[in-house]
């Protein structure tokens, strides 16, 4: 028997269009009625994920900022940060890469530079962050901020031009690549997997009660959580080797179907 879902967005549960399956609303109400958990596990933060399930968020569990924050509806449960001292070392190392473009992410919003912050990035930021401010450096950010995480984008590709170049940074950082654009850098023991495990602990879940699915490498940590591992066919082949099944592509959307199978199976009318 489930007892909880969770799921990535982008790539996942998000058709390649970043739109949510209409099934999507119907389906998590259904699972509350069931006693089944349901939660997203997203690099994005908890007001964008909140206002993207106004409808439902009292019945979700948001796993944001790839672990770095959760919450049960409004409950905040988690939340890790990147020590202060450390943002002008970490911005110094990602700004000696052409074209690498930081961003310093909190609960609610996010802080970019102002020379990094052109109309292509903007449109990115609008899609992923509650609230977008533009700084000249990074005295600017308030000193009560807590920076929950920090991510790097790079119009060309972040895998061959900055994440190859930077592993000597994982002893002390959790460093993943959210998408082909984008490389995400939490402390690290923040990761979706360990908040899973927290979630587990806390509501006494078993890996044979849990159900995941995921398409990229920020996803790794949280397959070895569940028995019921979806890697998404759109999924990095990484990831898929370390699931145990593979679902539907997201524009399939896999994530649905595979759930109300299991509705289906599970509870018989």
């Amino acid at each position: 028997m489930l007892k909880l879902i969770v799921t990535d967005m982008d790539g996942t549960l998000l058709n390649s269009k970043g739109e949510m399956p209409k099934r999507a609303i119907p389906l998590i109400k259904k699972l509350r009625e069931k006693g089944v958990k349901f939660a997203v596990a997203s690099g994005r933060q908890y007001h964008n994920l909140a206002n993207l399930y106004e409808e439902v968020k009292d019945d979700i569990i948001f796993i944001a900022d790839n672990g770095g924050a959760v919450f049960d509806g409004e409950m905040n449960i988690l939340h890790a940060g990147i020590p202060r001292d450390e943002l002008k070392r970490l911005t110094e190392i990602f700004g000696a890469f052409d074209g690498a473009r930081p961003t310093y992410r909190t609960g609610d919003t996010a802080y970019f530079f102002k020379g990094d912050f052109d109309d292509a990035l903007r449109k990115e930021a609008t899609g992923f962050y509650a609230g977008v401010n533009v700084v000249g450096n990074v005295d600017e950010i308030p000193e009560d901020v807590l920076i929950t995480s920090m991510s790097v984008n790079h119009p060309d590709g972040v895998e061959e031009t900055i994440y190859n170049h930077v592993q000597h940074l994982q002893n002390q950082y959790k460093i993943t690549m959210g998408n082909a654009r984008w490389l995400d850098l939490t402390n690290a023991n923040v990761n979706k997997g360990n908040a899973v495990k927290m979630l587990q602990e806390k509501y006494d879940i078993a890996h044979e009660e849990t159900m995941v699915f995921g398409d990229y490498l920020n996803d790794f940590e949280m397959m070895s959580t569940a028995y019921y591992s979806y890697a998404m066919e759109n999924a990095h082949p990484d990831l898929k080797r370390v699931s145990t099944f593979t679902a539907p592509s997201n524009d399939e959307e896999g994530v649905i179907k595979i759930i109300e199978n299991f509705l289906s199976m599970a509870f018989r009318d």
